[in-house]
């Protein structure tokens, strides 16, 4: 079995390796999590004595770690949420050009998605031409430059610290205790792992947030479509009790997993990638090439993979895609009432 540098990193990572060259490259990049908080700490404090606020509110959606926590759902419950006002809604994002963005853009047409890292100067130039109420802040928690008037964090219950080191030695972009910063956060997969484990991570937060601001979000599946007939609806019970082979590059492939084992599917072979990974023929070959094995196998993937290349995967693959919706407990609750606020202010 070829192992890629990315998984000899990952295994190096979670002591999975335990040779003299996993120690001695844990210790490096020890030492570059040091650099790195150092590092951090000034650009922190440099960027928010220069802190610019827009003329209208800015709520953000971030999180502490490297990886998928669910962001972009819950940018779909907000964007929702704001319509039923209706409010004029501008979302500003960094921009991968290849699934996050395009996604936004075709599930909600009248939204502006603005892409490029100087979140600022976009929001402005969009505003120069075009009546906004509100801003949504994708990846926002370390925009340290833009002020914010609703930080909210995202926290992946399956895997919320990583193994609780810094970039690079770990995943997390931020000390936990940077949360005392955030105004909300929220577990997201909180229906895939116990109320044990839940319990565990709040009382961690506990000691930076207050718990009333702690609230729990699932990502409920609602349906599957075809890659080529995303108009027909396929009910979740169609493939109970089925094989699947199942693709997918995203932040939290263990997510995806867990979600179709409940809906009752039988994974044969779960084929991940990177996040935000660009889909090369070379990819759907093997994939092609597993489901010759057993012609019955049906192929599933998520929507933010379909939107990487859409054309390519309809004509190769035509897999299955998982729809999903992103639900908040207690969305009429503590969270309700504080967008009313931010937008009555």
């Amino acid at each position: 079995m070829v192992i890629t540098m990315r998984q000899y990193f990952l295994n190096v990572v979670t002591h999975k390796r335990n040779g003299i060259d996993a120690k001695v490259l844990r210790m490096l990049l020890l030492v570059g999590s040091y650099c790195y908080r150092v590092l951090l700490y000034i650009v922190r404090e440099v960027s928010t004595g220069n802190k610019k606020k827009l003329p209208h509110p800015v709520i953000s959606v971030g999180n502490i770690t490297w990886g998928g926590t669910g962001k972009t759902p819950l940018i779909g419950l907000l964007i929702e949420q704001l319509n039923k006002q209706g409010k004029k809604i501008a979302v500003l994002m960094r921009g991968y050009g290849n699934d996050e963005d395009v996604l936004l853009r075709t599930q909600y047409p009248h939204v502006a998605v603005i892409c490029g890292k100087k979140r600022y100067k976009n929001a402005m130039a969009h505003l120069a031409v075009n009546k906004t109420d509100i801003f949504l802040l994708d990846d926002g928690f370390q925009q340290w430059e833009l002020c914010r008037d609703f930080d909210i964090v995202t926290v992946n219950c399956l895997d919320p610290w990583g193994n609780g080191h810094l970039i690079p030695r770990g995943s997390l972009r931020e000390p936990i205790s940077t949360l005392q910063r955030a105004h909300c956060v929220i577990l997201t997969n909180a229906s895939l792992v116990s109320e044990e484990m839940r319990t565990k991570i709040k009382n961690c937060l506990k000691d930076f947030i207050a718990e009333e601001n702690i609230l729990e979000g699932v990502h409920k599946p609602l349906y599957f479509y075809k890659a080529s007939t995303p108009q027909e609806t396929i009910p979740l019970e169609t493939f109970q009790g089925k094989k699947a082979l199942v693709f997918s590059g995203i932040g939290s492939p263990t997510s995806l997993k867990l979600s179709l084992e409940k809906l009752g599917v039988t994974i044969v072979q779960y084929f991940t990638f990177d996040d935000h990974h660009v889909y090369s023929s070379d990819d759907f070959l093997a994939i092609q090439d597993e489901k010759k094995t057993d012609s019955s196998l049906a192929i599933i993937t998520t929507e933010k993979d379909f939107m990487r290349d859409q054309l390519r995967m309809k004509k190769e693959l035509n897999p299955y895609i998982l729809k999903i919706t992103f639900e908040l407990q207690d969305m009429y609750g503590t969270f309700s009432r504080r967008l009313d606020r931010i937008l009555g202010s």
